[in-house]
């Protein structure tokens, strides 16, 4: 009786390339899904603890110009979070936004675009020296800067609004 003959465990060349074509798909999607959560940091003077998401959309579209105490509100960004924060808050494109501001500023309004940093490190240090700023950014910053809540929500809660 003739033996059987198993054949090669290894993977055909088509198997390999799947492999490291779900590597791939998987290198990409994994930093997706695990974004640092976004949080509105503002300078530790700033009295309040909450901000409600309708005047956080305000302010980055420009339509209000001061915090709810009243202080001139300096708006900050980090620009890695810039396109998730943009879409979360106001709604808009990064496109959209850029020239929604461009309108705002050229027609003369009392306000200022959010101004950009590279990191979250520079925003929250930018926050912690001036007075009236509040930022948007991804992960969390030192005691230097508040975190506020966002209508009554902190960041690790499953109804927070800046997911």
């Amino acid at each position: 009786m003739p033996r059987l003959q198993i054949a090669s465990l290894r993977p055909t060349p088509f198997v390999q390339q799947l492999r490291r074509a779900a590597l791939v798909a998987a290198a990409l999607v994994v930093p997706a899904l695990a974004q640092a959560q976004l949080r509105v940091i503002v300078n530790r003077s700033y009295p309040d603890t909450d901000v409600s998401m309708r005047d956080l959309t305000r302010l980055f579209r420009g339509e209000y110009g001061s915090l709810a105490n009243g202080q001139r509100a300096v708006l900050a960004e980090q620009a890695t979070a810039r396109a998730r924060y943009v879409r979360t808050v106001t709604g808009m494109d990064d496109d959209t936004f850029r020239r929604h501001w461009i309108r705002i500023v050229f027609a003369g309004a009392p306000v200022a675009p959010p101004r950009g940093f590279p990191d979250a490190e520079t925003a929250c240090a930018f926050v912690a020296r001036t007075p009236g700023a509040l930022a948007i950014v991804e992960g969390r910053c030192g005691d230097d800067v508040k975190t506020l809540t966002v209508n009554g929500r902190q960041g690790g809660d499953a109804q927070y609004p800046l997911r």
